[in-house]
Parts: C-alpha cells; sequence; structure tokens
C-alpha cells in the first residue's frame, strides 16, 4: 500500500506560496518559503517536521496573529489579514481549529485517551482543524492528511492522504498500514533533518 496526496476540489482553507521572515539586526531570517496547502471544509489535517521548521509560525499565521511576508492565506474565500471570529485556537465556535502540540507534555497513556476524546469531538461538531504535533503516530491517528515540512526555510516536503476509514480506534495502530505510513512519514521527516543539519 502507498499513500498519496489528494487536492480537494474545493479548498476552504488555502495556502498560496505563502512565505515568512523575521528581521533582525543583522538582516532577516527566512522561516518559510513557497508552503502551497489546500484543504477542504471539515478536513482534519496534521502539520510533522524537524524543530524550527516553522511549523508554529505557520498556525500563528493561520490564526491571522502574524502577518505573510510572500503569498496569501485564504479561508472561505476571504484574505487572511487579521484575526477572525471564526478562527479558534482553542475550542469555541470556530470554522477552523488551530491546535499547537495540545497533548505534548502528557504522558502517553493520557496522551492516547486526549487523542481518542479529540476525534469524538471533531467527529460530533466536524470543523476543519490544523494540528501541530512531533508524533508521527498521532498524526496518522487523527489525521485525514499529515502534511510534512523540512529545511530551514520549511516547505511542503510531503502530503499524505490518511486512507483510514472513521471512526477510529487505538487497534488501527497495530496495523501494517498504519506502520507503514509512519515509516514513510519519517523517512521524509529524517531526511530533511539531516539536510537541515548539514547545509
Amino acid at each position: 500500500m502507498s499513500a498519496s496526496s489528494a487536492k480537494p476540489d474545493y479548498a476552504f482553507v488555502r495556502l498560496t506560496n505563502v512565505g515568512k521572515s523575521f528581521r533582525i539586526e543583522s538582516g532577516a531570517i527566512e522561516v518559510l518559503r513557497n508552503v502551497s496547502i489546500d484543504v477542504a471544509d471539515r478536513q482534519f489535517i496534521s502539520i510533522l517536521g524537524p524543530s524550527g521548521c516553522g511549523k508554529s509560525t505557520l498556525l500563528m499565521m493561520l490564526a491571522g496573529l502574524e502577518p505573510v511576508s510572500s503569498g496569501a492565506i485564504e479561508i472561505a474565500g476571504q484574505a487572511m489579514r487579521a484575526p477572525r471570529r471564526d478562527v479558534g485556537v482553542i475550542f469555541q465556535e470556530p470554522k477552523l481549529l488551530l491546535m499547537d502540540e495540545p497533548f505534548s507534555a502528557l504522558d502517553a497513556i493520557t496522551r492516547d485517551e486526549l487523542n481518542v476524546t479529540l476525534l469524538d469531538i471533531w467527529e460530533r461538531y466536524h470543523q476543519t482543524a490544523f494540528f501541530v504535533t512531533h508524533s508521527i503516530r498521532e498524526a496518522v491517528f487523527l489525521s485525514d492528511r499529515v502534511v510534512v515540512l523540512g529545511g530551514r526555510p520549511g516547505q511542503v516536503v510531503l502530503d499524505v492522504t490518511v486512507p483510514f476509514a472513521r471512526p477510529r480506534d487505538l487497534g488501527i495502530g497495530e496495523s501494517g498500514d498504519f506502520n507503514h505510513i509512519c515509516g514513510e512519514l519519517r523517512r521524509a521527516i529524517a531526511e530533511n533533518h539531516a539536510r537541515r543539519v548539514t547545509d
């Protein structure tokens, strides 16, 4: 089985050639470059990648809390230029839900339990979601798609569709197909981590 990427017919969230640079005394640091992602309404997307590749910065731009330096972000066909009332970084009555490693400080059992709870809540309200995590298995368990950012500045290096039906339970993590996808994602992250270290 091979995982594949798929662009949705209608993009509720559209990132087009998004770049982000921060000014410093000696010039500028480019954090993200040419990031293009189309996300269908009510799709659950996880963002993976090595530390420092711009995952959290991307989430801040989706929330309207950081401006883009180049390219464009659109939500429901409208340009993102400032924070919106229907975008939340915590559970509200948001159309777009943004989560930045919400379970990272928890032990493995509690984290698994909260992943199942999160999926139950998401399936009830079915909002479009971006979920940043360092856990490959968590990303595959939760998501419809997993996007890997790599390099510095961060760029999309892999966009994988997760083929498992919903609802899901933790037993899916024991399947060969699940572990095959995790291996593909791990290789992409490792290759780009090595490239970033040697550049």
